[in-house]
């Protein structure tokens, strides 16, 4: 029915478990079974439970949960049970979470952009890059996703723009302009480095750039 699958996870434990992200909460799924368990967040119904849109894996049992107008939660997949820890509300819409190291998490959020989360302290700072003049028309700060990419740093998209951050700098940039009636917003993004060339994907689009972020061919 109406409960979408917006992820899966691998457990690291057992080949025959993946945890599932859903509209009607959090799952683990015995391939080897076929059966589904849920877990329910405290607080909430059996059935009407929090909207979940991501899951990112740290190693050693702890799982990040992005979800729909909750925020960001965790959850210890070794204890099978959320955990208790007064997370920041920096965003009420989490719609992606990725581990940059063993103590940060970017968070691409709905209407407040891009947070880093750094777990040990348990705070969240915007690092949103500042919009160009150019794109006033753009309002919203909104980061639809995050990809991180061997060698070529990590990247950040939303509407209109793709964002990189690379290892050697600090400070995210702008890179390219993606601007297609509103419609072009980053899903994921790849590095070949044998081509020297990435690959990106949006809504509507697949893009081929060289490495100096030169357009090549767009594939509608």
């Amino acid at each position: 029915g109406f409960n979408h699958i917006n992820d899966i996870v691998q457990d690291p434990a057992n080949v025959n478990l993946l945890w599932v992200a859903g509209f009607h909460g959090l799952y683990l799924f015995n391939k080897a079974e076929k059966q589904f368990t849920k877990f329910t967040y405290p607080g909430t119904g059996s059935v009407a439970d929090i909207l979940i849109t991501d899951l990112e894996l740290q190693p050693g049992g702890l799982m990040w949960v992005g979800t729909w107008s909750k925020g960001m939660k965790c959850f210890n997949i070794k204890e099978r049970k959320y955990v208790s820890r007064p997370i920041p509300l920096f965003a009420d819409v989490v719609n992606d979470i990725k581990l940059v190291n063993d103590s940060t998490l970017y968070a691409a959020c709905l209407s407040q952009g891009l947070v880093r989360y750094h777990i040990p302290s348990n705070t969240a700072e915007n690092i949103t890059p500042v919009m160009p003049p150019a794109s006033q028309k753009q309002r919203s700060p909104a980061i639809q996703k995050i990809s991180v990419t061997p060698d070529a740093g990590i990247f950040a998209g939303g509407n209109f723009y793709l964002f990189q951050q690379h290892p050697f700098y600090k400070r995210l940039e702008k890179n390219i302009n993606l601007e297609n009636n509103g419609a072009d917003q980053l899903n994921g993004i790849v590095w070949d480095g044998s081509a020297k060339e990435y690959w990106f994907s949006t809504y509507v689009a697949i893009y081929n750039m060289d490495e100096k972020f030169v357009m090549r061919k767009r594939y509608p």
